[in-house]
């Protein structure tokens, strides 16, 4: 097999409105972001059951926190993320 030409994965970026102070700011990365997901109550053996992850950012003006669709999400993204 031979390469004729190589691929490059283009940046990911997402813009995001605060509705408290109707800021709007770029995520550029998994940097920009955080993971968190909730027991649901059940328990397989020792273990407990966690929810889907859902993730979310600080507005850098107000420094609400804002939840972030996971379908305008890239899944190499959303493996990058961090959980709290």
């Amino acid at each position: 097999m031979k390469i004729k030409q190589r691929g490059e994965i283009p940046k990911w970026s997402l813009d995001v409105k605060c509705d408290f102070c109707h800021t709007v700011f770029t995520l550029e990365g998994s940097k920009d972001m955080y993971a968190e997901s909730r027991p649901t109550g059940k328990v397989d053996g020792i273990y407990v059951d966690y929810g889907p992850k859902k993730f979310f950012c600080t507005c850098p003006e107000c420094g609400k926190k804002i939840q972030v669709s996971a379908r305008n999400i890239r899944d190499d993204v959303k493996a990058k993320v961090k959980s709290r």
